[in-house]
């Protein structure tokens, strides 16, 4: 199964948080994907940050807008992972692996995505 997922960051408006959103296109597979288990790792300290807030979706659709908000500096972050933990698909774990990106001139780009 190919499960694409693309984050977007973004910073809140005191700059103190990073919001990662992520939408899950499944099609007619089941798809549960938990933003309270995501993690952040700063890259360039080693610091590890846990969500604080997330959303999930209130019932499964195909197309699934998720996100978690960390207690990081968006602006200070250059290079950060991002691991998402288990997902299920039809009540089986499959294991999404880390996403590492790096920012360059402002923006977020993918280095290495890979499953």
């Amino acid at each position: 199964m190919f499960l694409p997922i693309f984050p977007h960051l973004f910073s809140s408006d005191s700059d103190n948080e990073l919001i990662v959103r992520v939408t899950i296109d499944s099609g007619n597979e089941h798809v549960v994907l938990t933003p309270t288990n995501w993690q952040l790792t700063d890259l360039n300290n080693d610091s590890t940050y846990t969500v604080i807030d997330s959303y999930i979706p209130p019932r499964t659709v195909a197309k699934q807008l998720l996100w978690a908000r960390f207690p990081a500096s968006g602006s200070s972050l250059q290079s950060i992972k991002l691991d998402f933990g288990k997902a299920t698909k039809n009540e089986q774990f499959i294991d999404i692996p880390n996403l590492s990106l790096t920012r360059e001139k402002g923006d977020w780009r993918i280095n290495h995505f890979s499953f």
